[in-house]
């Protein structure tokens, strides 16, 4: 059972912090996310920061897709005025 209140090492939880959007794309390398798996079992704090992290990232993937999406239907919308044009 994670022990909340556990004493960590001053500064551990922000270096740790440094790396959660690496760990979350996978990019982290299998001992860092050893070592941050290992504190998120033991650190409430930083298991709500990189709940966060992940919904923004989810955010950040929703408003992409619907960027692209609205860009797709613009070009089709001008391609189609373009061509009544020229058919004037």
């Amino acid at each position: 059972m994670p022990n909340s209140k556990k004493k960590r090492e001053p500064g551990h939880c922000a270096r740790l912090l440094e790396r959660m959007s690496q760990y979350l794309e996978g990019d982290l390398g299998t001992d860092c996310c050893g070592e941050l798996e290992k504190h998120l079992l033991d650190c409430p704090e930083c298991r709500s920061k990189l709940d966060g992290l992940r919904r923004l990232a989810a955010l950040c993937r929703e408003c992409r897709e619907e960027e692209i999406r609205q860009t797709s239907e613009f070009k089709a919308r001008l391609r189609a005025m373009l061509l009544e044009q020229d058919d004037d």
